[in-house]
């Protein structure tokens, strides 16, 4: 079933192909929430909202990457909520035990994996190779995702998934 027919599905409120979207993309919207907020619960919580966006604004969507939409809406939200957060605890002092405990948390699924990609690649760089690897992202769309170009992305990934390929057969 293409996209353009899942996506007339869902305008019409059917439920079955909206589980089907569901299915689809919710732990790579997990994925992307959770880079943003770093705590698993509230991600959870916006998760649930990206979709429910999803489901009523679904006759916004003017075509193109379904995917790429889903991931907007997510990353908005996550954004949205980081910024308010942000914004209410600007003047509390953090304690050291808080701040320990917001870096230890990992994204699940990614074990071991998650502490190589934190110690030897940026944000960005992580993500491309996450994207990629796990969630099947192509060159084009990766180069949606961070506003550039799928040869240069392409080329860039190849690079990262070497480096990354290197240091798991070292370790």
């Amino acid at each position: 079933m293409s996209k353009n027919n899942l996506v007339e599905r869902i305008i019409n409120k059917d439920e079955s192909t909206f589980d089907q979207i569901y299915s689809e993309y919710n732990k790579l919207v997990f994925y992307v929430i959770y880079q943003i907020v770093k705590d698993q619960e509230i991600t959870k919580d916006l998760v649930q909202e990206t979709f429910l966006t999803v489901y009523n604004k679904i006759d916004q969507y003017n075509g193109g990457n379904f995917k790429y939409w889903i991931l907007q809406i997510a990353k908005h939200l996550a954004i949205n909520y980081h910024d308010r957060v942000i914004n209410k605890e600007k003047n509390i002092i953090k304690d050291d035990e808080l701040v320990k405990k917001a870096e230890d948390v990992k994204a699940p699924g990614l074990g071991k994996y998650d502490d190589i990609l934190n110690k030897y690649f940026d944000q960005q760089e992580k993500d491309i190779i996450v994207y990629h690897v796990c969630f099947g992202y192509t060159y084009a769309e990766l180069a949606l995702e961070f506003d550039s170009d799928a040869k240069a992305i392409g080329k860039k990934c190849r690079r990262l998934l070497n480096i990354l390929k290197n240091i798991i057969k070292e370790g």
